[in-house]
């Protein structure tokens, strides 16, 4: 330890302890090799030499590539090192990491990841608002930036801080206006009917329901990343079981059928892993039109299996535009009991048109976002967070599967009859939970309000009209009617995810999807 004109010093004498500091300046090396400069006033618990947890002031954090993987935690943020220069400030119930030098991961406090930040970029979260990332990335702050770069932080670590909030300033003045912008039209070509389940069945109105819809569809041509590296899952009660039953469907999306599909083209693949650390970046051009990109990892020309490539940042799991794209995979994370020399990437561009097994709906903006990001995967098994028994896939996101168009006997003895459903579709894996009803509408409509009820378990008091409005409102007359009420619950899907397709599924579709025995 060594401090400058440091008062109210309280060091821990043992961990995790209490470590606080009145005024001044004060660097206290950990047994890891971190070094952490605080500036006074701070409060801070050192829980081992591996993690801290910030709970006001300010630190500088000096990481080794020898303790890749410190973490700082706030009430609001999780921050990953991965060798490198970074500072940390929490004051009240805002807080901020900016990195001077290498590379960090930064989370929400509840593991969902916010990206990566490289030197020059930063993440504040304010009160009420989701994090939002700031970069150092046109000249004015570029200057800026230039003073503080590096380990120069650590030579003037007042100096540094003050650097990364006139960025921050800067960076919100010149972008904030423009972070949420409404969404985008949908890519045409996607066209399909019913979807949507409620309760654990489809609801039934007025009588039987068609079997095959003949409705527009979408995908919205979102161009930010959506699929980012996310923490290891840390407490093991809250990966829930998975449900296993065929009556969970959730959501659905139809897709087109007989579409002249374009076909994007993918060149000049490359892999580079950075020095001292197990960081791999992949390069590759796209070529022809947008297309929804995913990557897998091979070894001896083997793919290594979806679960462990999840922890993924840049152009990949959403709609990306052509041109020369990145992809991070963070193998340390995702992959730690392996080394090898002789990994390859995968760069798959999918159409459009014929998007990838699964769809998942960010649903985290809650209630007040103006949209709700759609990510793909080629199967459930490359969800991030630990995959689909994680409960955010019951309660922020809603993941849906892709079900192939096909023929088959709806019903049973004198009333079967032959049906084909002529398009493919998405249907949810769950069914529409409370927490996910939350997200959307901001209201808890249930009988059961424990805490595990309003998380994870079915929405089991709501509507027709909550799902599509009344007739009044034009949500009547499912399933022939496509139109729903702008602010019921698909009303709000289909605007904020930029997916028309959104609605409840024909009988057809609910029985063809539990007779597939998946």
């Amino acid at each position: 330890m060594r401090q400058w004109e440091a008062s109210g010093l309280e060091l821990p004498a043992a961990l995790p302890g209490a470590l606080r500091l009145g005024n001044g300046l004060a660097v206290v090396r950990l047994e890891s090799g971190v070094e952490l400069t605080l500036l006074g006033p701070v409060s801070l618990e050192v829980r081992d030499v591996m993690q801290v947890r910030l709970e006001s002031g300010r630190l500088l954090a000096d990481v080794p590539p020898v303790a890749s993987g410190f973490t700082v935690l706030t009430a609001e943020l999780g921050i990953y090192d991965l060798g490198t220069v970074f500072g940390v400030s929490v004051d009240g119930r805002n807080s901020g990491v900016f990195v001077f030098k290498g590379s960090v991961q930064v989370n929400e406090a509840s593991g969902e990841p916010v990206d990566l930040c490289e030197a020059g970029q930063g993440v504040y979260a304010l009160p009420g608002m989701r994090p939002v990332k700031v970069a150092a990335d046109w000249p004015e702050a570029q200057k800026v930036f230039a003073a503080v770069r590096g380990t120069a932080a650590l030579s003037d670590p007042s100096e540094a801080f003050d650097a990364a909030d006139r960025i921050a300033a800067l960076w919100t003045k010149r972008y904030l206006p423009n972070v949420m912008p409404p969404p985008p039209p949908p890519v045409p070509g996607l066209r399909g009917g019913r979807q949507l389940a409620v309760n654990g069945k489809p609801l039934a109105v007025n009588g039987k329901q068609s079997a095959v819809g003949n409705r527009q569809s979408g995908i919205s041509n979102h161009t930010t990343t959506a699929a980012r590296m996310a923490a290891p899952v840390q407490n093991e009660e809250d990966a829930m079981r998975m449900t296993n039953t065929a009556a969970a469907l959730a959501a659905a999306v139809t897709m087109g059928a007989g579409a002249a599909y374009a076909v994007p083209q993918v060149t000049n693949v490359r892999m580079a892993q950075r020095a001292n650390s197990r960081v791999v970046d992949i390069t590759y051009d796209l070529a022809g039109e947008a297309a929804i990109v995913t990557l897998g990892i091979e070894t001896n020309g083997v793919a290594i299996p979806d679960s462990a490539v999840t922890r993924l940042l840049g152009d990949v799991s959403t709609v990306i535009q052509p041109g020369a794209r990145t992809i991070t995979w963070n193998a340390g994370a995702d992959w730690p009991e392996h080394a090898v020399t002789n990994a390859r990437a995968r760069v798959t561009a999918w159409s459009t048109n014929a998007p990838p097994q699964v769809m998942v709906v960010d649903l985290t903006g809650g209630a007040s976002t103006n949209v709700y990001p759609v990510s793909y995967y080629p199967s459930l098994d490359a969800l991030p967070c630990g995959g689909i028994t994680n409960t955010v896939y019951k309660s922020t996101y809603l993941v849906l599967r892709k079900i192939a168009s096909g023929g088959f006997t709806m019903g049973e003895g004198s009333s079967a009859v032959a049906v084909t459903l002529t398009k493919n579709f998405y249907a949810g894996v769950f069914e529409v939970t409370q927490g996910q009803w939350y997200k959307v509408m901001g209201t808890t409509p249930a009988n059961f309000t424990d805490a595990a009820s309003q998380a994870c378990r079915p929405v089991e008091t709501v509507s027709y009209e909550d799902i599509r409005g009344t007739a009044a409102q034009g949500g009547g007359g499912w399933p022939t009617n496509d139109s729903v009420y702008e602010a019921s619950f698909v009303g709000l899907l289909r605007t904020k995810a930029g997916l028309s397709g959104f609605d409840l599924p024909t009988e057809a579709q609910w029985e063809y999807a539990c007779r597939a025995g998946t």
